[in-house]
C-alpha cells in the first residue's frame, strides 16, 4: 500500500487559477479513472480504512465505493501525472447515499500532498462537478488523487476525470462566449422583480451567487446547517478574508467540535482534531498564488449557462470556481456554487419572490421545485433560498418534503460583511500537546 503523506507541505514554484469550459490549448487531453480501475482492488486505487465496494446504475461505469466511517482515504492513479504539469479535477456524485458535507481532495505522489479542495458532497449537482480548475506545478509533477473523509460519515468515491494540458491554456475567447451585462436587466426580462426602484433578474440572482466572493472582502459569523438525509446539525462559526485570500473555519455538533481548519493564505493549512488532540497539515498557494486563483476569473462577465456543459457520453458536467480561501464548509453560505449550478438550472423551476431583511441585510427570496434528484437524494419537493441581494451570500435555505416540513436547511444565526478581521485568526500554529497526525499505510 502506498504511505500517504497527509503531514507533509509541499513548496510549488507556480500557480495558476485557468479557464474552463470553452478552452483553446494546446493538446488538451482528458483521462477518466474510476474507482476499482479494471478490477476490484486495481493496482490503480489504494485505500485505507472502510470502503465499501457497491454497484448502483446511477454511479459512474455502475460501481462505487462508500465509506459509512468519518476516517481513512481513497486514492485514484493517474499515468499521465508525471508528463503534464497543467491538470483539472472533476469528481462524479450522483448517488444519494453521498452525503459527506466537508469532503477533501488532495493532490500528491508517495512523498508529498497538496490540499486541492473541498466539497460537499450532500449539494452537489447531479453528474461531473469540478473540484478544482488547472494548476501549473513547476518542476513537481504528481499523479495520485486522495479523497479523506475529513472527520465525517457517508463518504462517496467514484469516478474522476483528469484533464491535462502541455502547457498554460489560453483564457475564454470573447468570440466563443456570449458575455452579458449582469448589472443591466433589459426591459423586455419577465422573470425581472423590481426592488426599491431597482431590478433584478433570474440571471442576475444566480450570476451573483456563482462568483459571491468577487462582492465582498470579508465575512465573519456563524450558521447552523441541517441534514435529514445526512443525519446531522452543525454549526459552523467563519472568519474568512477573500481580499487577502485565508479562513478560520470551526465545525461544531452541538458543544463538540468535529473540526478546525485554519488556512493562513501563505502555503499553510491546518486542520485540528480537538477530540483526538492531533492535527494535519497539507501544502497549500502561498500569498502570491492564493491572490492571483482569486484574482483570475474567467467567468467574470459570462452569462451562468456556459457553468453547464454534458460530457461525451451525454452526462451533465458542473463547472465550478476555485474557492481561494480554502473555508471548507463555509462554502455552503458564502460561496455556494453547488446550490446555485444544481437549485436554479432551470429557469422554468423558480421564481424571485419579494425581499426580506436577514441579519440587518436585504435578502431576495426564490422559491422553487427541486430537480428528481434532489427530491430523491433530501427527500424533499421543494425550497426556498434567502440570498443577500449585495453579494449573492446564501443567509437562509430550506427545503420542504410534501408535508410542507423541513428537511434540509442553513440559518445564518450572525453575520458581518466587510468588518476587519484579526490578523490572529489565521494563526496556524498547533498547540503543544497536539500530536502530528502519522502516515495512513
Amino acid at each position: 500500500m502506498r504511505k500517504l503523506a497527509k503531514t507533509s507541505i509541499v513548496t510549488l514554484a507556480s500557480i495558476f487559477l485557468l479557464s474552463v469550459p470553452n478552452v483553446s490549448a494546446t493538446q488538451l487531453t482528458s483521462e477518466y479513472k474510476d474507482n476499482d480501475e479494471g478490477a476490484i482492488d486495481s493496482h490503480l486505487n489504494d485505500y485505507g480504512g472502510k470502503w465499501i465496494y457497491e454497484k448502483s446504475s446511477s454511479s459512474y461505469r455502475g460501481d462505487h465505493r462508500f465509506n459509512p466511517t468519518s476516517s481513512g482515504w481513497y486514492t485514484w492513479r493517474t499515468t499521465k501525472g508525471k508528463g503534464y504539469y497543467y491538470k483539472a479535477l472533476l469528481v462524479h456524485l450522483r448517488n444519494a447515499k453521498f452525503t459527506n458535507p466537508n469532503a477533501q481532495y488532495n493532490i500528491g505522489n508517495d512523498q508529498d500532498d497538496y490540499i486541492y479542495g473541498k466539497k460537499n458532497q450532500n449539494t452537489a449537482p447531479n453528474g461531473w462537478s469540478r473540484v478544482v480548475d488547472t494548476y501549473g506545478y513547476g518542476s513537481k509533477a504528481f499523479g495520485d488523487f486522495i479523497l479523506f473523509p475529513n472527520g465525517y460519515k457517508n463518504t462517496g468515491a467514484d469516478g474522476i476525470k483528469v484533464e491535462y494540458y502541455d502547457k498554460k491554456p489560453s483564457i475564454l475567447s470573447s468570440s466563443k462566449v456570449d458575455k452579458f451585462n449582469y448589472e443591466e436587466i433589459k426591459p423586455s426580462d419577465s422573470t425581472a422583480l423590481t426592488l426599491n426602484s431597482k431590478s433584478i433578474s433570474k440571471e442576475n440572482i444566480h450570476y451573483k451567487m456563482l462568483n459571491s466572493i468577487d462582492y465582498f472582502k470579508t465575512a465573519i459569523g456563524n450558521f447552523d446547517y441541517t441534514s435529514n438525509s445526512g443525519g446531522y446539525k452543525y454549526t459552523v462559526d467563519f472568519s474568512v478574508d477573500v481580499e487577502n485570500p485565508k479562513s478560520h473555519v470551526v465545525v461544531k455538533a452541538g458543544d463538540k467540535i468535529v473540526e478546525e481548519s485554519i488556512y493562513n493564505g501563505d502555503g499553510k493549512y491546518v486542520d485540528l482534531n480537538t477530540k483526538d488532540k492531533t492535527y494535519s497539515t497539507a501544502g497549500a498557494p502561498d500569498k502570491n498564488e492564493a491572490k492571483a486563483l482569486k484574482e483570475n476569473n474567467l467567468f467574470e462577465g459570462v452569462s451562468p449557462t456556459v457553468r453547464y456543459s454534458n460530457d461525451i457520453n451525454g452526462e451533465r458536467v458542473y463547472d465550478m470556481r476555485y474557492d481561494p480561501t480554502l473555508m471548507g464548509m463555509a462554502q455552503t453560505s458564502l460561496f455556494s456554487q453547488d446550490i446555485a449550478l444544481g437549485f436554479l438550472e432551470n429557469y422554468s423551476k423558480w421564481n424571485i419572490e419579494t425581499k426580506e431583511e436577514n441579519n440587518g441585510y436585504e435578502a431576495i427570496v426564490l422559491s422553487g421545485e427541486l430537480s428528481d434528484y434532489y427530491k430523491n437524494k433530501h427527500n424533499a419537493e421543494t425550497f426556498k433560498l434567502w440570498v443577500h441581494s449585495g453579494t449573492g451570500i446564501l443567509l437562509k435555505m430550506e427545503e420542504y418534503n410534501k408535508s410542507g416540513q423541513v428537511t434540509e436547511s442553513l440559518i445564518t444565526n450572525s453575520i458581518q460583511i466587510d468588518a476587519p478581521i484579526e490578523k490572529v485568526e489565521f494563526n496556524t500554529a498547533t498547540p503543544k500537546n497536539f500530536v502530528k497526525t502519522k502516515m495512513l499505510k
